[in-house]
């Protein structure tokens, strides 16, 4: 985590953090079998979140990881209307899947599921472009990353279940800035979270 500080001659001041967000719960994505096609086809997660499928047609269907070998990552029975099945996945990857029950007259039903990791390298070049004087305004850039989104946020005191959202960007590789002309003549605090 990086930080930098900021201050004026008089009461405003902004602490820049930057950091990743803190490690989310996992997450579990629903993904509809329907009429021979998953909903959504593609998904991308996170290690340690779960994949649900859900029949919701009077068809039976399956999932099934497609792969070469006789030993499948996972391997449904079919499922009734209604049903489900669920797979946690701990590794990142790309794990392409099919209903095994219509491979054969439904070639199209198939999906895929994409398990990424958040960056590697949080922002960087931080750079105070306007200070805060006087209740105006205070901006400050940095460099992201292609993929990923980034919240700026500013807090009254170092509560950390206090930040508040001031902007929301995606990151695509080159310096962003980020301003917040709410200010008034008080403290805060900054950081840029990257998602």
């Amino acid at each position: 985590m990086h930080s930098l500080f900021c201050t004026t001659r008089l009461i405003t001041c902004g602490l820049v953090f930057l950091a990743f967000s803190p490690a989310a719960p996992a997450a579990t994505i629903t993904v509809k079998m329907a009429n021979y096609f998953f909903d959504p086809t593609n998904s991308t997660i996170s290690p340690g979140d779960t994949i649900l499928w859900t029949n919701t047609t009077v068809t039976f269907h399956d999932t099934r990881y497609r792969s070469n070998s006789i030993n499948f990552l996972w391997q449904s029975s079919q499922i009734p209307l209604g049903g489900t099945f669920s797979f946690t996945f701990t590794n990142t990857g790309f794990y392409p899947y099919y209903c095994f029950t219509h491979r054969l007259d439904h070639p199209e039903h198939t999906g895929t599921v994409s398990v990424v990791t958040a960056p590697v390298n949080p922002p960087s070049a931080v750079t105070i472009l306007s200070p805060a004087l006087n209740g105006s305004a205070f901006s400050f850039s940095f460099a992201t990353q292609a993929g990923y989104n980034y919240s700026g946020q500013f807090t009254p005191s170092l509560n950390p279940t206090n930040w508040s959202a001031f902007t929301n960007v995606a990151g695509n590789g080159s310096v962003m800035k980020f301003t917040d002309s709410s200010l008034t003549n008080s403290t805060r605090y900054y950081r840029v979270v990257a998602q």
